[in-house]
């Protein structure tokens, strides 16, 4: 019995032959008999024709599959023959109206391209076979400008979990890799813009290379570990020390303390780091670093944040006053760079879904970002809400962790001196003329 539901035909000798036995007593009545054995050679001859025709179908159908494919596997762009997964990639690279791309990405299409284009030239990514270098950093994006858990992004972009948690990894390899060439901590990177450095109320600050201070990053923890991750807040966190220069851009980071260390602690971890500061040069920094070489820190027991100096109608009684009042003008920069790159990159407010080693490097990874896009962007608006100047984090700093006076430097108590008498002498001198 024939099988309608069966795949394969059946062959020209089962056909033939039953086909003959249906017919017989119809021929006979016409024709002699065949003899059986020359039925028996047509049918084997016909058997061997199918075979050899269905032998070269298939050569060369492998054939044109080989040679298409390798047609496919040598070109640039990859195939997506994938039932419409990169269907949202090609909505963002080839529909997206510029204001939602940027919106999206947290940076404009030409500063995507640029990236891109740098990651392939240094070799640190290449296109996958179904997943494009540029499907790849969106990936990446999509996660830390979003927040979005790795199984969101992957509904997001119909890829499979594995494939976005892998490319969401060597996107991550491959800013890290680049960090040492936008983030840089030298005398040209430290050069105070017009705004600063021509203003006569800065005037004093001079050798000011930029601000410092550290700020609590949540982090996710084995269990076994968390005790001395857990800050003082309560959370757990890492402790990230910055500095930072006066337009904006990071020029020293150091992550991967726990929650708990002292700023002190992770400062003269920097200085052994990289972190040379060159002599009567100085980062402003907050009274917890204490004041030593490379650090001026404003006077304690003494009106200092903004908040405070506000109230007091930003009106300083004294030469300490308003050497804090300028101090925490200049330093806010600090608070506000972490701000914004929190803004930019939600991530960084909650504890990221991968192992520690990976959450340490996120945070050179965001600061090469940040820095990426101020370089190819310099005119991009950072700080494009109303309520910009507001936009700052509470920093690891508190009072009560202030140094000793006692073990304050001798020498930078005297050039704080210095500082706050000029200062309140042009202060002075410009509230008589007016």
């Amino acid at each position: 019995m024939m099988d309608i539901h069966s795949s394969n035909p059946p062959s020209l000798a089962t056909q033939f032959t039953y086909f003959h036995s249906s017919h017989t007593s119809l021929q006979h009545l016409k024709q002699p008999t065949m003899d059986n054995n020359l039925l028996a050679m047509l049918a084997a001859a016909g058997a061997s024709l199918v075979q050899l025709n269905n032998t070269i179908i298939s050569i060369a159908a492998a054939g044109a599959a080989i040679t298409y494919l390798g047609k496919m596997w040598n070109t640039y762009e990859p195939y997506y023959g994938d039932g419409g997964q990169a269907r949202y990639t090609r909505f963002l690279l080839n529909e997206v109206r510029p204001e939602l791309f940027r919106e999206i990405t947290r940076m404009e299409r030409s500063t995507f391209n640029s990236l891109v284009e740098e990651l392939k030239f240094n070799r640190l990514l290449k296109d996958g076979r179904s997943v494009c270098v540029e499907e790849q950093v969106l990936i990446f994006l999509d996660i830390v400008c979003h927040n979005n858990a790795m199984r969101q992004t992957a509904v997001k972009f119909w890829r499979g979990l594995y494939t976005v948690t892998r490319y969401f990894g060597l996107v991550l390899d491959s800013l890290v890799n680049i960090y040492p060439n936008y983030v840089k901590f030298n005398m040209e990177s430290c050069i105070q813009p017009d705004d600063i450095s021509k203003n006569p109320r800065y005037k004093a600050f001079k050798n000011a290379l930029g601000a410092i201070d550290g700020v609590f990053i949540p982090a996710t923890v084995p269990a076994n570990i968390q005790s001395p991750w857990r800050n003082r807040k309560g959370f757990i966190a890492q402790n990230v020390l910055a500095a930072v220069n006066f337009n904006f851009e990071f020029v020293y980071v150091l992550a991967g303390w726990e929650g708990s260390a002292h700023d002190t602690r992770v400062f003269n971890n920097a200085t052994s780091k990289g972190l040379k500061i060159p002599q009567r040069k100085y980062f402003l920094a907050d009274t917890g670093y204490g004041l030593r070489q490379g650090l001026m820190t404003p006077f304690r027991g003494v009106r200092y944040h903004l908040k405070e100096q506000a109230k007091a109608g930003l009106k300083p009684a004294n030469k300490k006053e308003l050497y804090n009042l300028r101090h925490a003008t200049l330093r806010n920069i600090v608070e506000r760079i972490f701000g914004c790159i929190k803004r930019k990159f939600p991530i960084l407010h909650s504890a990221p879904e991968v192992e520690l080693k990976k959450q340490v490097h996120l945070i050179y990874a965001l600061c090469t970002l940040w820095n990426y896009i101020r370089t190819h962007k310099r005119l991009e608006n950072l700080f494009d809400d109303p309520d910009k100047e507001q936009r700052v984090v509470q920093t690891t700093n508190t009072d009560d962790e202030a140094f000793n006076v006692a073990d304050e430097d001798s020498m930078m108590k005297h050039r704080r001196d210095r500082l706050a008498n000029k200062l309140f002498l042009q202060y002075v001198t410009y509230k008589r003329q007016n």
